[in-house]
């Protein structure tokens, strides 16, 4: 529409027929409103979603976000894509990934969907057919969210996924080892220097007399140079003294050590490691020496961050989503109330009673949709604590 001073404006308009008495069309009535600020709103929400997917997709956990109750793939993330080596992209779970039939997976996804209760697994044991086109176990840690539509209904689950498989094998075979070492000592040092992680072993009193050669290679020094307590040099100066401590304290107390800190390569250049240590006693419960591996761990560290990212990012999407539907709710509210106000002096007729059932019911409609907003808002606080 043009205004009088030559300027455009976009008007939303609506028209309603007067019948007379007859049933014949007497009159019209056309109604025009000012479109600006909805447009505008509306282009502010397009923005804020492009930025969004945006953020989505540099994400480096893996997100799907499936629809309906066979879990059809909405939006999938590309890291997911180069796991499995297929586009999962607008398929239903059980034909994205068919090996996942009888292990489980499925049957979470039914339950969220059906009781709108999110499921959280730690190191979820599964086959998955990989890229290479072989089947092969795989370990996650995983978040099945469920989401909800306007109405309020479920609509689908979100997935949040990040693969664990490397460190826990790495736990696993800690664990085996551990048991093993108690046969001998030609033993203990053939599976030591077989373990992709560093590892070392002490003296009962914590003096270190052995290091694999994985050590040396990661921090390119000498036996002489770390024998006993020479390993302080390799650690930084800012967490050292913690270590020191927790290090005495176990060796004092005979109880297990496990702790993440950095240590510098060969390089010059520290990673986080996690550090465990375990105490090896005789037949009469006095401990002989203690091993310890050093498993690098920055990977996951910085995989852990971009999860924490990535609910983040999930968090300013529901807050923008519902901002944006709550903002043009109170005026067209008071559009709604100033339209029930013309009607009021009106003469009685069925043009007067239409408007007003149309004017109560969109009324309702706008409760029920603040409600929504506002409910919305209130899970996604809830969901922070």
């Amino acid at each position: 529409m043009i205004r009088r001073d030559g300027t455009e404006v976009p008007i939303e308009d609506s028209a309603a027929p007067i019948l007379g008495e007859d049933g014949q069309l007497q009159r019209g009535v056309l109604v025009f409103r000012d479109a600006t600020e909805h447009k505008r709103a509306e282009k502010a929400a397009e923005s804020e979603q492009q930025r969004l997917r945006s953020l989505f997709l540099q994400t480096a956990a893996m997100v799907n976000i499936q629809t309906g109750p066979e879990h059809v793939s909405e939006l999938a993330h590309p890291l997911m894509g180069a796991l499995l080596g297929r586009d999962v992209t607008g398929l239903t779970a059980r034909h994205a990934m068919p090996e996942l039939e009888g292990q489980g997976v499925f049957e979470l996804l039914d339950r969220v969907y059906q009781t709108g209760e999110p499921h959280i697994g730690t190191e979820v044991p599964t086959q998955l057919r990989l890229a290479d086109g072989n089947l092969r176990p795989a370990v996650f840690n995983l978040v099945y969210q469920p989401w909800r539509n306007l109405a309020g209904e479920i609509a689908g689950v979100m997935t949040f996924a990040i693969e664990v498989t490397a460190q826990v094998d790495s736990r696993n075979r800690e664990v085996a080892l551990v048991e093993k070492l108690k046969r001998s000592e030609e033993e203990f040092r053939l599976l030591v220097e077989n373990l992709p992680e560093l590892a070392w072993s002490t003296q009962a009193d914590g003096h270190i007399h052995y290091y694999n050669q994985h050590w040396y290679d990661y921090t390119g020094t000498t036996f002489e140079q770390r024998e006993g307590w020479g390993w302080a040099s390799v650690h930084a100066p800012e967490t050292f003294p913690d270590v020191s401590a927790r290090w005495k304290h176990s060796i004092a107390k005979g109880e297990r050590f496990e702790m993440e800190f950095p240590l510098r390569g060969a390089d010059g250049v520290f990673h986080w490691f996690l550090t465990r240590a375990w105490p090896l006693k005789d037949d009469s419960g006095e401990i002989i020496r203690w091993f310890g591996t050093n498993v690098n761990v920055d990977q996951q560290r910085r995989k852990s961050e971009e999860l924490r990212q990535a609910v983040e990012v999930r968090d300013a999407f529901v807050s923008v989503a519902s901002h944006g539907l709550k903002t043009p709710l109170t005026p067209l509210a008071l559009r709604l109330q100033a339209l029930a106000r013309l009607t009021e002096p009106q003469t009685d007729s069925s043009y007067v009673r239409q408007v007003r059932i149309y004017s109560d019911t969109a009324k309702k409609q706008i409760h029920k949709l603040a409600a929504l907003v506002n409910d919305l808002l209130e899970r996604k606080s809830i969901s922070r604590l």
